[in-house]
């Protein structure tokens, strides 16, 4: 049986699926709001300061610190960028009054909500992304804020922002406060930022710190970009300093670094990395004779009273390394033994790689610019200039009295060197050493046993490798055979290889020459005398040897006055046929000497020098 439904009952239900579908709509509807009828209601705008002592950041123009340089804050007119997740664009926001509370309306057309959801908002300063300079911040903070929260059209917003940059706060001590006019930092001088947020460092370089003052404290400030390394501050514009421990900061911190008078030294990893004269006293002063040293500065300590370091009871077993610098003005007025920058060096002990400039040093008994005395340890790559003066034994350059048989190595001298008694020696009075590529240009003078290099050399095992001499040497000794005064040394028992010297040579006793005064060495190979005047009042002088006994020279060479007019002035046997005597050109004299040092398996060469003279090079 078929159903009829009349044409009535038709219409009523087709009423019914309009009205229905109708409700439906309503529904769907009800989720949307009225375009432009919802703005985004704003109610407060705040700087995050959970932390007192980590509280800001960084914006650039118009944000400000507070009256107690505990936080920042808002100024009249500054503006924020505003955008929810569902808005294609940001509003711009102005700020209308300043305060905890800082309150907000929209500059232009404010932001609507579209529908009843919850959704993100995001918030920024400054407005538009771009850089910020961050070199000079003297007249005010650069800063960089960000904020994140989220609402629905029936709440109140509440933007919290967070600084983006770090905070960098130097405080100086009331000691120093007065000497400080300007402060700077290391970092990065450029900030690159998209929506309040860094995005990007670079350029490192100086940024000019503001001077702050915030009730009785005066500080320095500056925002920067964060997790950039910050070692170095540079003090009125002049004064580069390291910081005791380097600051890597992160964004919204402040990080608060007193500035203490300068000791002039950082003690790191048990080692005084000294940069001024401040820093090197205290170093000499400290209790521990033993702790080791490097340069990082040419250091003048003019004017200052240097007392040697460590003594004979206890001696510099550490390291002192001058890295390549000069210590300028070094003077010591010493009246008992023992004077130099060291007092003695002991075994284990290393001096290196440092220049003494304009020294002054007086002392008695074993005097030299490095140390005193040396009973071990290691002295290499060292230069003293000025004036050694000592009025008993052992004075020298270097070192006055030298108990170990190592080397010095690379080791010059100039200026004066004088003692008033015995063993007087360009680089060491007194010394059982080996003498490599050490040089003098002092002029030295003293009473007996006078040498270029070294005064008297004791051991058979000692001597002198491509060392040389260019200043006037004077033994002043009337004793006979007592003068010894010689080029490269006054007597030795050692041996001498491609040594040479240039400067006038004179004694009153009888042993005086070129090289050596005296010598009862094992060999003297490829050395030369020229230039220069040897002299004495005794017989025993020669153009390369006072007086030889025992010694067997080898490719040995002379010019100049001679008062004998003998390469070697008494020998107890053989002849001067390997000591000749040079008239003119040198180049045979180059190619002998040359042919001995090889065949002696020396790594030592002349070449003829810009003065037609024979010069040293080490092969390649």
């Amino acid at each position: 049986m078929k159903t009829r439904y009349s044409a009535g009952m038709l219409t009523t239900a087709a009423t019914l699926t309009l009205m229905m579908t109708s409700c439906l709509d309503e529904q769907e509807d009800i989720s949307l709001l009225p375009e432009g009828l919802y703005p985004l209601k704003i109610n407060s705008v705040t700087l995050c300061t959970d932390d007192i002592r980590q509280p800001w950041g960084t914006p650039q123009t118009r944000v400000s610190e507070s009256s107690d340089g505990d936080g920042s804050s808002w100024n009249l007119d500054d503006m924020i960028c505003v955008q929810t997740d569902d808005s294609s664009s940001p509003a711009i926001y102005t700020i209308v009054a300043a305060g905890e509370i800082a309150l907000a309306d929209a500059l232009e057309e404010p932001l609507y909500w579209k529908d009843r959801e919850t959704h993100d908002i995001e918030a920024w300063y400054p407005v538009t992304d771009g850089i910020l300079e961050l070199d000079d911040q003297t007249g005010s903070l650069a800063y960089l804020l960000h904020s994140t929260t989220s609402g629905n059209f029936l709440s109140l917003i509440n933007l919290e922002f967070r600084h983006q940059l770090a905070k960098i706060r130097i405080v100086p001590a009331d000691d120093v406060i007065e000497d400080v006019t300007s402060l700077c930092i290391h970092t990065y001088t450029i900030c690159k930022y998209e929506k309040g947020i860094v995005t990007e460092g670079s350029d490192d370089g100086w940024i000019e710190m503001k001077k702050c003052t915030y009730g009785d404290m005066t500080c320095w400030e500056a925002n920067v970009v964060p997790s950039r390394e910050i070692s170095r501050v540079l003090i009125n514009g002049t004064e580069e300093r390291s910081l005791s421990a380097a600051v890597t900061p992160e964004a919204g911190k402040l990080y608060a670094i007193d500035l203490k008078k300068d000791q002039g030294y950082i003690l790191e990893d048990g080692i005084y990395k000294v940069y001024n004269a401040d820093g090197l006293m205290a170093w000499a002063n400290n209790d521990d004779k033993w702790s080791n040293c490097t340069l990082t500065a040419d250091i003048d300590i003019t004017g200052m009273e240097w007392a040697p370091v460590a003594s004979h009871d206890s001696p510099y077993t550490g390291t002192f390394d001058g890295n390549g610098h000069t210590i300028t003005g070094l003077r010591i007025d010493n009246d008992g033994e023992y004077s130099g920058m060291f007092a003695v060096l002991g075994e284990g002990g290393t001096v290196r790689n440092l220049t003494l400039d304009n020294a002054v040093i007086n002392g008695t008994i074993y005097v030299g610019g490095i140390a005193g005395r040396r009973l071990g340890g290691t002295i290499e790559g060292c230069s003293v200039s000025g004036t050694i003066t000592g009025t008993d034994i052992a004075v020298g350059g270097i070192i006055g009295d030298d108990h170990s048989s190592t080397t010095i190595a690379g080791c010059s001298v100039s200026g004066t060197v004088k003692g008033s008694k015995y063993y007087v020696g360009g680089i060491a009075g007194l010394s059982n050493a080996i003498f490599i590529d050490c040089h003098s240009y002092a002029d030295i003078e003293g009473t007996y046993y006078v040498g270029g290099i070294v005064g008297h050399s004791g051991l058979k095992e000692s001597g002198a490798i491509a060392c040389h001499s260019t200043g006037d040497i004077k033994a002043t000794g009337s004793t006979v055979n007592g003068a010894c005064a010689g080029g490269i040394a006054g007597d030795s028992n050692g041996s001498f290889a491609a040594c040479y010297s240039t400067g006038n040579i004179s004694g009153e006793g009888s042993s005086v020459g070129g090289i050596a005064g005296y010598m009862i060495g094992e060999s003297i190979i490829s050395c030369y005398h020229a230039a220069g005047d040897v002299s004495g009042t005794g017989e025993n002088i020669g153009g390369i040897l006072g007086v030889s006994t025992g010694t067997t020279p080898a490719a040995c060479y002379w010019n100049g006055a001679v008062s004998s007019g003998k390469g070697i002035g008494d020998r107890d046997a053989g002849s001067d046929s390997e000591v000749q005597k040079v008239d003119g050109d040198w180049s045979d004299a180059v190619t002998a000497m040359n042919d001995a040092l090889q065949s002696a398996g020396y790594e030592w060469e002349y070449i003829t020098g810009s003065d037609g003279l024979p010069a040293l090079q080490k092969k390649n």
